[in-house]
């Protein structure tokens, strides 16, 4: 139990879960990311068009042959579990309410995406959650929209504890062979492609007011969120000069409260790091230095959906470890194919002093 008072209204992360190619946990994960360990191998049985193994960051514990909807399943279900540990009571009411944060192009039919929805309310049923769910589908940063609708619902009083959870994986066979065609497998003939990728990440949000309640401590709080919009994407006729990400980072910054660090999910593509660039170049003011940021994907790759609640998750185990570079982070996504942009702020001024770990790390 803690005796520190919480701002009532303030939004909190109270835990965190992540299955990542590079760890089955939170901590794990953020680990191995902070060592630069990569997950990065040959696929098993995919060849790309030069006739070179495709490489791919593949969770390692799944079977090879497993369709990546079951893969996903699986990775979502296990995240979400080890975010509900410490988080919910071990017995008594375990009702949450679940964003479900997709890939639009894994999941391009409503019908699919619920289904797979589906299977994951299930299995959570089956460890006795009562679940009451809702499904968003963009690309990367549809995480961000989601704890958006996770906030609103904590602020209309639909529930004091609301969960989102991102999961995604790129290696359905289909999917790698559209990606090879379309030239952005990053290979030994291709510099500028990406490394495909799976994993699920998950993150419990909750109010001050719960939080003072119950004296439970979390794990960062949620200091601002917000999304943007790109009309220049990449394989048009236009140059994007980072408009909506410059659009989610003004909406998440603040001069009084700079950023010391950040995650984000480049991945090697140009049209990324050209977009990233101009937007820090509109925003400078906002961060002490903003070439300090992790890209965990050239450690677990290209994560699509899942990319924002890890990234959460890597800033809430830096917090919780003692290594995190100053009490202000800031978690952004984009993506080249799609217009949606997103961006969150987290801090946390008290973790130095008060470590209560709300991730499962055994």
């Amino acid at each position: 139990m803690s005796n520190r008072r919480w701002q009532e209204d303030g939004i909190y992360v109270l835990s965190v879960g992540a299955q990542t190619p590079v760890g089955r946990s939170a901590l794990r994960s953020a680990a191995a990311v902070r060592c630069g360990i990569s997950a990065y191998r040959e696929h098993p049985f995919m060849i790309d068009r030069h006739g070179e193994p495709m490489v791919v960051a593949m969770a390692d514990w799944l079977p090879e042959t497993m369709l990546h909807s079951d893969r996903m399943v699986s990775m979502a279900m296990d995240a979400l579990l080890c975010a509900f540990q410490g988080a919910l009571p071990t017995n008594g009411n375990k009702t949450i309410p679940v964003m479900f944060a997709m890939s639009s192009s894994r999941f391009p039919r409503e019908e699919l995406r619920i289904a797979v929805a589906q299977k994951i309310i299930i299995e959570l049923q089956k460890q006795g959650f009562v679940v009451r769910s809702q499904i968003l589908a963009e690309e990367n940063a549809v995480g961000v929209l989601a704890v958006q609708h996770a906030v609103s619902w904590l602020e209309q009083g639909v529930s004091d504890v609301v969960a989102v959870a991102g999961f995604d994986s790129h290696l359905g066979v289909e999917h790698l062979e559209q990606l090879d065609y379309n030239g952005m497998l990053h290979s030994i003939n291709n510099s500028w492609g990406f490394t495909p990728g799976e994993a699920a990440g998950a993150i419990v949000l909750t109010t001050g007011k719960r939080l003072n309640q119950t004296g439970a401590i979390p794990v960062a709080r949620l200091a601002a969120v917000a999304i943007g919009t790109e009309s220049k994407l990449l394989s048009t006729k236009t140059v994007c000069i980072g408009e909506g990400l410059t659009q989610a980072f003004r909406g998440s910054l603040s001069e009084s409260d700079k950023v010391s660090y950040s995650y984000c999910d480049l991945n090697g593509e140009t049209y990324r790091a050209d977009e990233f660039g101009f937007a820090v170049c509109r925003t400078r003011e906002s961060f002490y230095d903003a070439g300090r940021f992790t890209a965990a994907a050239e450690c677990w790759g290209d994560v699509g959906a899942a990319s924002v609640p890890l990234q959460v998750a890597l800033a809430a185990s830096a917090w919780l470890r003692g290594y995190a570079h100053g009490a202000t982070i800031l978690c952004w996504s984009s993506s080249a194919s799609s217009p949606l942009r997103g961006a969150l702020r987290l801090s946390n001024s008290w973790q130095t002093l008060e470590r209560q770990f709300h991730v499962r790390h055994d």
